[in-house]
Order: structure tokens, then C-alpha cells, then sequence
């Protein structure tokens, strides 16, 4: 059974007889496998959800309803001080991050609270060690065996799994939700091959530059922390190492040796994934490795982290792989063009999905829900003004696709012939079909900040699916915000058409 989808552009204007671009061929009765890939996100400050933005309560539990598995929200356990207010009334989130006694867990406890409330489940990632187990004036740890480390996690996990734990001192610290809010999965660390955010000069101590750890470090961090972990709870999952890339450039890299000489090895491997850290990046870069005439890529887009998970996939290969941090830019500030939330970005991230799925990366993490940075790592609104705290376009992408494209459902054959044109097929639990077709085309190899390739689709129906119901949800610079893409019920005819006016993305939903 074919369906037939030739690719021309949706909601371009143009002369009727604008000729098919591409065609696109769906066999609806051959299953390829199976779709593991879906999208989660994460928040990283506290009070976020519930001082700064309170729409954003509303918008998380809308983001985690009817998706065929729960919602994955990524927190991350840190003493970064971008969000500590002057009076400090916004603590770290990384218990006794600053001082060994202080067992705060309010900061933390909110997040849970509200990733639970939407509906969500919590993954936790201990970012680092706190301040007062590293050598500040040196930046080593002050313990190399990391046995302190490990104990902490340990009580960490209690905490949450447990309702509560005894510190070195035999106080007692009890969770007010007692044990409800259990936590599944842990991460250990985050890019250890960066920096960390610990000795950051709180109280007036001076701050200090703490190095990345070895892969040697690492592996005796997992080894001391993860047995302590598991004492205390054998059900939870652990991750890690969390590194900026698949592939660092370390002889032993972070995955191999963990997968190599781990006394536990880890349930899911992670590593982080963004087209480029330089916002002067072109396009081609960011989408497919393919640079303008004599220049290179910097980071070498969604190709190399493609690259990135097959090799992490031959050292890991019968662990799932997760990524993350996932966003189109990590430039340290919004990118003047707007690319990780416009129309170039929606193309971005469901390339990536298809792409990314296909290599075996079962979980995307958007970086992030919402930043105080700015929107250049939030899917909701944080420009001030009328439209603070609404869906960006990057929110309506994540949205749709994982309402049409669930976990679980059965892939389908396709096929294209146009380079720049993605597509994926599924049919869902219910029998029906979900067809997504992406248009990633750079019109120039130069463009930064462009607005690609016009296309005209037609999607031709076969016999079993002539006369179905047909509704289409667009994605692109004519999309509008903050209400999102209107659906449009195409008519019953063997023949559907829509247009792209440029990058974009289309889902045709057949029942």
C-alpha cells in the first residue's frame, strides 16, 4: 500500500501550476520498525514556573498531555548564581551547595513539585560536586576518591525515594512529600569535559575557574557514586557522563571507558548535541555540515551529531542513548536571526528527529522550557511585553510532533529523492497514519539567517485511503503565534496538496 507524497511548498504563494519538487513515497504496508525517538525538555532555575512566569505551569501540563509516554523534564542540580537574586532568596538547587551543613532542598522541591503537577516525571542530574568538597584555590576535589561525593548522591536519592535521610552529623532530613515524589533516573554529573560552576566566589570568597574532570576522574566518581546509589534504591536508572559532545577527543573518551571499565555500567549514556556554538554559523551548517565556499563549519550541525551517536552507539550498544541538551545554537546569547525559534528552527528540530531517531537516540532534550536567558533557550516567550510567557514556534514544533508521532508507534517505509527534504510515517495504536514531511533547503550556501527553499507537496492516497479523514498542521514563518498552528481538513480526495513558503514543517494526520 502507497501512499505517494510529491514535495512542493506549503503556504507559499505562487502561479497554481508551480511544478512538484520531489516526490515522496510512503509504503503504508511495510513496518520498518518501531519509533523510539520523542522529545523532553528540561528546567534549570528555580521559581521559574511559579514567580517569573506563572503561564508557564499551564503550557508544561498542556506539553506533557497526550504524548503516549510521560513527559521527561531534566533538572539540573547546580550552584549557578545567574538566577540568585541580590537578596539571595533563590538558593542552589544543589543541596549544601555552598555550605556542607545547609540541607536546603526548597529550590529543588519546587521543581519536583511542579514537574509532578504537570503531569511530568523528574529526571535528576547532580551537575557537580558542591563547593565545599573541591579545592577552590586549585580547582581539584578535594577527596580524588570521590567516596564523599558518593554519599552525598546517596542521600540525595533517599531523600526523594525514601522521604529521608540521616546526615554525617545524625540529623534527620524528612521530604514533606515523603516518598511520592520518587525520582527514576539520575544523572551523574554534567559535561565533565567543561568547566564546572562550583567555587563560584559566593559569600565573598574569591571565585575560581574549576576545570573539567578526566575521563579518569569520571570513571572513579561513577565508581564510588553509583554502587552508594543503588544501595539505597537498586529500582533507579542511572546516566551519564552528560559531555558536551558523543566525541570529546579524549584517548580513553567519557563513554568508553565508562562502558569499558564501569564496576556498574550505566543504563542510558548521555552526551549534549547543538548545531553550532557560534551564531555567525550559516544554515547549511547548522543543518547539514555543508559549508559556503571556502570556510569550514564550526561544530558541523546535525550531521556530526548523527556522527557523534553511532559512535557512542558502538561503545554503548545495548544501553539507550539520550541527548541531554538539544538546541539548534549554544551561542551565550540570542542569536540575531532568531534561528533556534523560527521557522528555520522548526525545520531544525524535526530534521533532528527524524534524523536523530533513525541513528537510535531515543530522547531529545530541548534546552530548555524556559531560561531567564532569553528565548534563545526557552520555547515559551521571554521578551517582555504583550507576548511574555506564550508559545514560541520551538514549543508548537515539540508540540505536535510528539502528539503525532508517539513512542511506540510502528515506522513505516518512505522514500525521497530531493536532498533537504525529511519524512517520516507512522502508523499510531489506533490504526492511524501520521505522515510528517520537513523542508530544511538553504537557498544559498552564504545564507545566515535565511529563509530556504519554496515547495509544493502533493500527497497522493491509495485505494485504502481514498475518502479518509485528512487534517494538516503547518509549521513555518506564516505560523502564527502565540495560538499555534490552525489545523485544516483537507478534502476527501486521493490527491492532497499543501505549500511550503521555505523552511517548515507539514504532518498530515489520516484516520
Amino acid at each position: 500500500m502507497l501512499v505517494a507524497a510529491n514535495l512542493l511548498a506549503a503556504c507559499f504563494v505562487a502561479s497554481p501550476d508551480l511544478p512538484v519538487s520531489a516526490t515522496v513515497s510512503v509504503d503504508a504496508g511495510k513496518t520498518v520498525g518501531m519509533l523510539r525517538a520523542r522529545f523532553d525538555t528540561q528546567i534549570v532555575y528555580p521559581a521559574v514556573l511559579d514567580e517569573d512566569m506563572p503561564s508557564a505551569a499551564e503550557y508544561l501540563k498542556a506539553y506533557a498531555a497526550d504524548r503516549g509516554a510521560p513527559l521527561r523534564v531534566r533538572l539540573l542540580l547546580s550552584t549557578d548564581g545567574a538566577y540568585v537574586t541580590a537578596d539571595r532568596r533563590h538558593k542552589p538547587t544543589l543541596p549544601t551547595g555552598w555550605s556542607r551543613t545547609d540541607w536546603d532542598f526548597t529550590p529543588l522541591d519546587l521543581l519536583v513539585e511542579d514537574v509532578f503537577r504537570a503531569g511530568a516525571e523528574p529526571v535528576i542530574d547532580i551537575g557537580y560536586m558542591p563547593d565545599w568538597m573541591w579545592n577552590c584555590a586549585t580547582g581539584e576535589p578535594s577527596d580524588p576518591t570521590f567516596i564523599t561525593f558518593g554519599e552525598y548522591a546517596a542521600r540525595l536519592v533517599s531523600y526523594y525515594n525514601r522521604g529521608a535521610f540521616a546526615t554525617e552529623d545524625g540529623r534527620s532530613v524528612i521530604n514533606p512529600a515523603g516518598a511520592s515524589h520518587r525520582v527514576t533516573t539520575w544523572e551523574l554529573w554534567n559535561e565533565p569535559n567543561f568547566q564546572t560552576l562550583s567555587c563560584l566566589g559566593h559569600g565573598g570568597a574569591p571565585a575560581t575557574n574549576v576545570p573539567a574532570i578526566t575521563p579518569a576522574q569520571y570513571l572513579a566518581m561513577w565508581n564510588a557514586t553509583a554502587p552508594r546509589m543503588l544501595a539505597v534504591d537498586p529500582t533507579i536508572r542511572l546516566a551519564g557522563p552528560a559531555t558536551t559532545a558523543g566525541v570529546t577527543g579524549r584517548r580513553p573518551d567519557y563513554v568508553e571507558m565508562l562502558m569499558g571499565s564501569a564496576a556498574i555500567r550505566p543504563d542510558v549514556v548521555t552526551f549534549h548535541a547543538y548545531g553550532s556554538y557560534n551564531a555567525d554559523e550559516t544554515d547549511g551548517c547548522l543543518l547539514d555540515n555543508a559549508p559556503p565556499p571556502g570556510r569550514s563549519c564550526f561544530a558541523g550541525g546535525i550531521p556530526a551529531i548523527v556522527e557523534g551517536v553511532r559512535a557512542v552507539r558502538k561503545w554503548a550498544p545495548a544501553q539507550e542513548t539520550w541527548l541531554t541538551e538539544l538546541n539548534v545554537l549554544a551561542s551565550y546569547g540570542n542569536d540575531p536571526k532568531a534561528r533556534n525559534w523560527n521557522a528555520l528552527g522548526a525545520s531544525w528540530q524535526a530534521s533532528a528527529f527524524v534524523r536523530l531517531g533513525e541513528a537510535g537516540v531515543s530522547s531529545l532534550f530541548a534546552y530548555s522550557f524556559v531560561h531567564p536567558g532569553g528565548n534563545q533557550f526557552s520555547v515559551l516567550d521571554w521578551t517582555k511585553g504583550a507576548t511574555y510567557g506564550t508559545p514560541l514556534l520551538s514549543y508548537w514544533t515539540a508540540f505536535y510532533l510528539s502528539r503525532f508521532f508517539p513512542p511506540g508507534s510502528a515506522v513505516l517505509s518512505t522514500s525521497s529523492k530531493l536532498r533537504g527534504v525529511d519524512t517520516l510515517a507512522v502508523r499510531t495504536a489506533d490504526g492511524g497514519m501520521s505522515v510528517l514531511v520537513v523542508n530544511r533547503q538553504v537557498a544559498s550556501s552564504s545564507d545566515v539567517g535565511g529563509v530556504g527553499v519554496p515547495r509544493l507537496v502533493s500527497l497522493n492516497l491509495p485505494d485504502g485511503w481514498a475518502g479518509s479523514s485528512a487534517t494538516l498542521w503547518q509549521l513555518d514563518r506564516a505560523t502564527g503565534l502565540p495560538e499555534g498552528p490552525a489545523p485544516v481538513d483537507l478534502p476527501n480526495s486521493t490527491a492532497l496538496a499543501v505549500r511550503f513558503n521555505g523552511y517548515g514543517v507539514a504532518i498530515f494526520r489520516l484516520e
